[in-house]
C-alpha cells in the first residue's frame, strides 16, 4: 500500500474544467508532473461532442457513435423511482424533430487512466438537462458507459 506520494500509481489522474472563462487545471496533474496525452482529451471531447451534436442535430449516427451499444439512461422520477432509459429512446427522440433548439456545454472533465467523468448542460428553452456522463476507453476508443441525469425546470 502507498503511503506518501503515491503519484506514480495513477500517472493518469486530472481535472479539466471547460467554462465561459477558458480552461482550468485542478487536481494534482501539475504536481505529478506527467500531462495527459492531448489526444486522450481530444478523443474524449469528439466522443462527447458526438452525443450532444448528435441531439442537437437529429443525428442518431452519432449519438450511436458516442456510447456502448447497451447503454441504459439513469434518471429518476417524481415519485423517487428509478427510471432506466434504453439509449435507443434518445436517439428516436432526437431524430424525431420534436426536441426544441438546445445548446451545451462541457463543464467539467475528470480523468483517471482509462476512465473519464464528464458533466455536461443541455439549455433547452424551459429546462437544462444536467449529465453525468461515465467513458471508459475501449478498445474501439473511448465510449459513453454510462449517464445519469437530471432536469431543472427553468
Amino acid at each position: 500500500m502507498c503511503v506518501r506520494n503515491c503519484s506514480w500509481m495513477y500517472p493518469y489522474h486530472f481535472i479539466l474544467t471547460i467554462s465561459t472563462r477558458g480552461l482550468h487545471l485542478g487536481g494534482n496533474a501539475h504536481l505529478k508532473g506527467i500531462p495527459m496525452a492531448e489526444s486522450e482529451k481530444s478523443q474524449i471531447i469528439a466522443t462527447v461532442t458526438d452525443y450532444l451534436e448528435g441531439i442537437r442535430d437529429g443525428d442518431s449516427a452519432r449519438i450511436a457513435n458516442a456510447f456502448y451499444s447497451s447503454v441504459n439512461l439513469n434518471s429518476v422520477d417524481r415519485d423517487g423511482n428509478l427510471v432506466l432509459t434504453p439509449r435507443s429512446v434518445l436517439e428516436t427522440l432526437a431524430t424525431s424533430g420534436t426536441l426544441p433548439p438546445n445548446s451545451s456545454e462541457i463543464t467539467h472533465i475528470e480523468i483517471n487512466n482509462d476512465m473519464a467523468l464528464v458533466k455536461v448542460t443541455i439549455d433547452m428553452p424551459t429546462l437544462n438537462y444536467h449529465d453525468l456522463l461515465t467513458l471508459l476507453r475501449l478498445n474501439v476508443g473511448w465510449k459513453i458507459v454510462g449517464k445519469t441525469y437530471t432536469t431543472v425546470m427553468k
